[in-house]
């Protein structure tokens, strides 16, 4: 897996003509990270591949681009319910646009890819990055989430907060289950996520790191970088495994 991905990032220097090459060395930094958000901005200069926003404000424009999509969607993200604590009016708007997607009439090919269970347990409380309860609460995420849930009842411990964050997630996903989505799963690091619409339009996010690590967002209908994103995904995808439901425990 490092060896495919240190070729796929090698191959976005062979792929990329000079109008992108800032873009380019933007995504390989992704190792390193020596990019700050304002400096990531400026990279995005070419007509076909533009700047978003940072999550959770790129949550429209994902929902824009799902809206066009009419043949195929991949989506490869951390968490099946994305944005759903950090946006979470703008989740239920996703959450909509992507079960329309999956019903039988649309005739839409579907492919999802998260993090496992136990990955994106890992990842949430890095993410949060406390240990108090009493600091979460000061957030404007916390605030907003249950300022939209004003019948939630507020943890009192870290653990009460993250158990429903996973059970949301996990509910999510035996949704989509029942759907015709290929899902699948990984413990293996996502850089990239992604959501392609028709194999003609892309908008992929990463973390740019520093002083204040946040998720940026792309749009970019580029045939060259599209080519590479496809095959990210495509390796994301082959080393994943399907997704089960199981039961739950009473």
């Amino acid at each position: 897996m490092v060896v495919a991905s240190e070729r796929l990032d090698m191959n976005f220097l062979r792929y990329l003509d000079a109008e992108k090459v800032g873009l380019a060395l933007a995504l390989v930094a992704l190792g390193v990270g020596l990019w700050h958000l304002r400096e990531i901005k400026e990279i995005s200069g070419s007509i076909s591949t533009r700047y978003v926003d940072t999550f959770p404000r790129n949550l429209p424009s994902i929902i824009d681009l799902m809206d066009r999509t009419t043949g195929s969607l991949w989506i490869v993200t951390d968490t099946p319910a994305y944005g759903h604590f950090s946006n979470p009016g703008g989740f239920e708007k996703y959450k909509v646009k992507l079960e329309g997607l999956a019903s039988p009439d649309s005739k839409i090919s579907i492919r999802l890819l998260t993090y496992d269970d136990p990955t994106r347990m890992s990842h949430a409380k890095q993410q949060f990055c406390t240990t108090d309860i009493n600091q979460l609460r000061e957030r404007d995420s916390y605030k907003t989430y249950f300022a939209y849930w004003r019948n939630k009842p507020q943890p009192e411990t870290m653990d009460n907060f993250y158990n429903p964050i996973h059970e949301n997630n996990d509910n999510f996903r035996r949704e989509l289950a029942q759907y015709n989505i290929e899902i699948s799963e990984t413990k293996n690091p996502l850089p990239v996520f992604l959501w392609m619409r028709d194999e003609h339009e892309a908008i992929f996010s990463f973390y740019n790191y520093g002083q204040s690590p946040r998720e940026v967002s792309f749009r970019t209908n580029d045939q060259k970088l599209l080519a590479v994103l496809k095959e990210m995904a495509e390796v994301a995808f082959k080393d994943s495994s399907r997704y089960e439901p199981q039961p739950k425990a009473k």
